[in-house]
């Protein structure tokens, strides 16, 4: 077995060296979750997208710009995947969400980099009230910003605006959206 030396810690993810001298970021537990809300208004579907700032890893970039993409966050101690989703979007959406919203869901290796599996969650949320998001307190939230925006916009961020960037579980969300649609 190779040795993996850690480097730092915080409250959120810990930095590694292997003995080979590749560095890696874990997140403080090894899962993580993404959750899509929807909700039909008028024959029409709106998805909740939630704006985050992306860490600045080259000068291209700047803390204010936000990036679209669906609820995130780690999974905690003692939490099912499930539970940590419903945390997230009680957190960062404001919305209470339980096994009777949920839709579909499907897992995935985040990267070949790490040892990170995104769950991913499509949750209906038409007709549940949404009240300010609470936040975890990390500077992610205190930034970050949620819209309502319809199937027509959700569409053109993820294939017609190929300059901007958006995390990549929001394309598996919408992808199980998709699936679910064909199914009704």
């Amino acid at each position: 077995m190779r040795k993996t030396k850690l480097l730092h810690k915080t409250k959120f993810l810990s930095l590694y060296e292997t003995e080979n001298g590749f560095y890696f970021a874990q997140r403080r537990n090894t899962d993580s979750v993404a959750g899509l809300c929807f909700k039909k208004e008028d024959n029409q579907y709106y998805f909740l997208l939630r704006f985050q700032p992306l860490p600045e890893i080259n000068s291209k970039l700047s803390w204010d710009e936000l990036y679209p993409c669906p609820i995130t966050g780690s999974c905690e101690e003692n939490e099912t995947h499930f539970e940590s989703m419903v945390r997230e979007i009680y957190e960062e959406g404001g919305i209470k969400v339980n096994k009777n919203n949920l839709v579909a869901s499907s897992y995935c290796v985040a990267t070949t980099q790490m040892n990170e599996t995104v769950y991913n969650y499509l949750f209906d949320v038409t007709n549940l009230l949404q009240i300010d998001s609470v936040g975890d307190g990390s500077i992610f939230e205190k930034v970050s910003k949620n819209y309502w925006v319809d199937q027509k916009e959700l569409e053109d961020i993820l294939f017609n605006k190929k300059e901007k960037t958006y995390l990549s579980s929001l394309n598996v969300c919408y992808l199980l959206f998709l699936k679910y649609l064909s199914k009704i």
